[in-house]
């Protein structure tokens, strides 16, 4: 993601859209790399079934959760946002 975003020219972004699962263990790399991506203060609406823990240790400020009980299966939805001035290790 983040070659793909320095080959565009894009520095950062203000908010990522995700819905890759996060359960697998290699997949928990992925929050350090949106970290990468994003613009102080930006945000982040993540799909997963885990707690807000994974994304504070991740350095993201967690905002709030939405149950999304239409979803097949019942789904939470996180909202985050980048902890300003802070980098990524």
């Amino acid at each position: 993601a983040r070659d793909l975003l320095d080959e565009l020219g894009i520095g950062s972004v203000r908010s990522i859209v995700s819905g890759v699962p996060l359960s697998g263990r290699r997949n928990f790399s992925i929050l350090k790399t949106i970290r990468e991506c994003l613009s102080d203060d930006g945000r982040l609406v993540q799909m997963a079934l885990v707690g807000r823990r994974r994304f504070e240790k991740e350095d993201f400020r967690y905002l709030r959760r939405l149950f999304i009980p239409l979803n097949i299966p019942p789904e939470m939805l996180h909202i985050c946002e980048k902890r300003n001035g802070r980098q990524a290790d």
